[in-house]
């Protein structure tokens, strides 16, 4: 018997020993500044591009990447999606998720013990040292294995879902500030052409000044309005820094390595039948949209954690085998159950939760369709509006233009005043900064609206060009 009793207690004893061999050891991970430069670096240029042309994001799609003449607003939003470093953040979320599958799958340990008791005392002589020794293992953990495993699962999809949809808004985002970098780009050709046209007429001015032909107040009419011109592009520059600082960010790109955007920015085109477009896209708002897949994910793996805890109303069980021997030298070998009563505790709490957490989920699914709905024609009211202001700028720039033009024939007769001269070059720079501006918004409106509906609703197509 005592054979018997040490045959199986030698399987438990190994079995621990096999199990603390499998411990994961400590990795340091410091903190220092060197380790931290390393980590928040840019890849280079020719990584980067090759890291880039390697995506194939489901909703941005695959574009090769070059950073020879800058970076278009689709190239940029690849760089984006390998580089950004709020991206590099949330991609862990990826290792909890996996965490939690493992411990799905991962089963209660089972428990060994021993007991040893010598005699001591008169009257002790004929006896032994008694001893029992056992294992039980909880056999309802089998139960829900099968329901914590599908909802583990169903959470690493949906974390996957949502990281890829957190990629579409930042890669839409880049996309967004390319256009923005590009469109104030071409405000400062447009208002350093103004400025230096006013420089050479206010030389001009001097020049008559001197000749008596025009007076001080001519001068300082010109002068003051040149001073605007200048002020203007100052401004304008400002807002390009701004703007090129906020587009190497979302790229990850520090300061001392800025990336710059293509030298020709296509801006898109709106749809000629935009309305009908956005009906699509409303209909097919909940296949579209990546993060309205992951809650539907995230649903189903809420209805299995319901599933799991319904069953985990099952009395706990453990069962066991145990052998020893007494005092009297008489061994013994048997089973052993063991059985919680489930007079208090039947795991209710654990299955409210749980079934209230399904619904919280389907009401905020279904609140977030409705919202994004709402948005897609809101956004499309926006891009129709932005459209006809910009039909509208362009043709009052035209008008303007051709006013400029005449005014600056009569200028040289010394045939118009001076101050309608000059103001109407600022206010045909105004036009045209408002004009670049409108384009702009346009292009962002745009790629909100596409951004909101999870789908490209249009290309790239016309590129933008100072208007006369």
């Amino acid at each position: 018997m005592m054979r018997i009793v040490l045959f199986a207690f030698y399987p438990c004893v190994a079995a621990v020993l096999s199990g603390c061999a499998f411990y994961q050891v400590h990795t340091p991970l410091a903190l220092d500044p060197v380790v931290l430069a390393e980590a928040t670096a840019p890849e280079r240029q020719p990584d980067l591009a090759a890291a880039a042309g390697r995506v194939a994001h489901p909703l941005v799609g695959t574009t090769r990447v070059t950073f020879d003449d800058g970076l278009s607003p689709d190239e940029a939003a690849i760089v984006a999606i390998v580089a950004n470093p709020e991206l590099r953040v949330l991609r862990h979320e990826l290792g909890f998720a996996r965490a939690q599958l493992i411990e799905a799958w991962t089963l209660p340990n089972p428990e060994a013990m021993a007991e040893f008791a010598f005699p001591v005392g008169a009257g002790t002589e004929d006896r032994v040292a008694e001893f029992s020794i056992g294992a039980e293992w909880e056999i309802t953990s089998l139960v829900p294995l099968w329901a914590n495993i599908a909802a583990a699962r169903r959470h690493d999809a949906a974390v996957a879902l949502q990281i890829a949809w957190q990629e579409w808004l930042v890669a839409q985002k880049a996309r967004q500030q390319a256009y923005r970098v590009a469109a104030v780009r071409d405000q400062i050709a447009a208002v350093r052409a103004v400025e230096h046209g006013l420089q050479d007429a206010l030389v001009s001015m001097k020049e008559a000044v001197a000749a008596g032909s025009r007076t001080d107040i001519d001068l300082a009419t010109a002068e003051a309005t040149w001073l605007r011109a200048y002020t203007a592009r100052l401004d304008v520059e400002q807002e390009l820094e701004a703007a090129s600082l906020a587009f190497n960010h979302m790229l990850g790109a520090p300061t001392s390595s800025a990336v710059t955007v293509a030298s020709e920015v296509s801006f898109p085109r709106v749809p000629s039948n935009l309305l009908v477009a956005v009906s699509s896209l409303i209909h097919g708002l909940e296949t579209n949209r990546l993060d309205l897949q992951a809650m539907q994910m995230e649903f189903d793996s809420q209805d299995e954690r319901y599933q799991a805890a319904l069953l985990g109303q099952v009395p706990r069980t453990s069962v066991g085998f145990f052998g020893g021997r007494d005092d009297e030298k008489i061994g013994n070998i048997g089973l052993a159950v063991s059985m919680d009563i489930p007079l208090f505790d039947r795991n209710q709490a654990q299955v409210q939760r749980e079934k209230t957490a399904r619904a919280q989920l389907r009401d905020e699914y279904h609140a977030r369709v409705g919202a994004a709905r709402a948005e897609l024609m809101r956004l499309a009211s926006s891009v129709q509006a932005l459209e006809r202001n910009i039909g509208a700028l362009q043709q009052t720039a035209a008008t303007h233009q051709r006013l400029v033009n005449n005014y600056g024939l009569a200028f040289e007769k010394q045939a118009v005043d001076v101050f309608a001269f000059f103001e109407s070059r600022i206010q045909a720079a105004e036009i045209q900064r408002d004009l670049h501006t409108s384009k702009a918004d346009l292009a962002a409106a745009l790629i909100d609206l596409e951004t909101a509906s999870g789908a490209m609703l249009c290309t790239s197509t016309t590129t933008m060009e100072n208007q006369p």
